[in-house]
Formats: C-alpha cells, sequence, structure tokens
C-alpha cells in the first residue's frame, strides 16, 4: 500500500477515565500512536495533527483511539487522498459533521 496523507481531529476531555486514565495520558497515546506511522508529523495547531500512514485507515484509526475512552472523548480522521474518513467516541452529531465531512462513517 502506498503511503498516504492523514489528518485527525480530536478532542480529550478533562474527565479521568476509570479505564483510560487521565486526560494528559490519553492525549500522549495519540501523539505515541501517530508517532509509530510517521515520526515527522506536524501538529503546530492545538488538537489537530497532520501525518503520513502506509496503512488503511481502519488501521490507523484503531490505533490511534486506543488509549482513549469512548464515552469522553473523541476523534476525527481523514485520509486526504481518498477523501475517506471515520469518526469515533462521544460525536453526539453524527449527521450534522456528515454534511461538513463528506465520506465519513463510524469507526468500528
Amino acid at each position: 500500500m502506498a503511503t498516504a496523507n492523514y489528518w485527525l481531529s480530536f478532542m480529550v476531555a478533562t474527565e479521568r477515565s476509570a479505564a483510560k486514565g487521565v486526560e494528559s495520558l490519553r492525549r500522549q497515546s495519540i501523539y505515541a500512536a501517530v508517532q509509530v506511522f510517521d515520526s515527522g508529523y506536524w501538529d503546530e495547531t492545538t488538537s489537530f495533527i497532520l501525518f503520513e500512514a502506509d496503512d488503511d485507515i481502519d488501521v490507523v484509526g484503531k490505533a490511534v483511539v486506543a488509549g482513549l475512552d469512548s464515552d469522553l472523548d473523541l476523534l476525527i480522521l481523514r485520509k486526504v487522498s481518498s477523501a475517506s474518513a471515520r469518526y469515533w467516541g462521544k460525536v453526539t452529531q453524527p449527521t450534522s459533521l456528515g454534511g461538513y465531512v463528506a465520506n465519513i462513517a463510524r469507526l468500528l
């Protein structure tokens, strides 16, 4: 599979997760997962990362959300070349989100 560009946007809740720990640990888990795919990722803005990966969007998505709590946190991932996208976690308005991000589906 060819290398693809991805972007992700996320919100890590300030509440402590019984299963996944405090906010700072959950936030760091995102960066650690992205670094496995691309050590030169771009993250100069808050809660938004650009990076490259050789893997499928679902493989990338599952790796990135592994340290998050789906009842508290949320994430949107977009594979730029194919315009496919995934959302995960505490997304309360998926239909509205779909109006802004075409071809988006829940990450299973």
